[in-house]
């Protein structure tokens, strides 16, 4: 399939954590009527240059005392909580080269809160997303997508970040000094 969709409007059978697991957790994700949590986890560097983590999701979630990391509250402020393109085409038929994935996540800012972070360095810096549903614990959450943010963008009350994974850092030309 191609294009670009949030990963809860995927059909289930089109979702990369369903290829023939059979893991009974991956059946939550599946399921049209499961009510879907998506948690960002990111290592931006703050505007003095020290790395914070930060800790966002799609509906109130704290993990609990015997996660890692314990009793971590995510703020929920993602609006689109993945959007993510991959292709293996190539002028619409399928050969050469594949494409490095790339999408963006939406934060919801209305009131100004989150604003310092697009002063951060985001860059090259941890990016990870994960989904479950609020009958899984922390640890049942997979990781959907691990790669980083490149780039802020600001919109009237939302804040989007430009995600790539981690081989689309490999398919970038290196600048290197003579």
């Amino acid at each position: 399939m191609k294009g670009a969709f949030p990963l809860g409007d995927l059909p289930a059978g089109d979702t990369p954590l369903v290829e023939a697991t059979g893991d009974p957790t991956l059946a939550h994700l599946t399921d049209p009527y499961a009510s879907k949590i998506y948690l960002v986890e990111a290592s931006p560097a703050n505007s003095a240059g020290t790395e914070t983590d930060i800790y966002l999701s799609s509906d109130k979630y704290a993990t609990g005392a015997s996660d890692t990391p314990a009793h971590q509250l995510y703020k929920a402020r993602l609006i689109s909580p993945y959007n993510v393109e991959n292709s293996i085409l190539n002028q619409g038929r399928p050969g050469g080269r594949s494409f490095p994935a790339f999408g963006e996540v939406t934060i919801a800012n209305p009131d100004g809160e989150l604003d310092d972070y697009l002063q951060w360095t985001w860059a090259d810096r941890d990016f990870k997303i994960k989904a479950g549903t609020e009958n899984l614990s922390y640890s049942q959450f997979p990781t959907v997508f691990d790669g980083f943010a490149f780039d802020t963008i600001a919109n009237e009350g939302t804040i989007g970040l430009h995600l790539e994974g981690k081989h689309g850092k490999l398919a970038r030309p290196s600048l290197q000094e003579n």
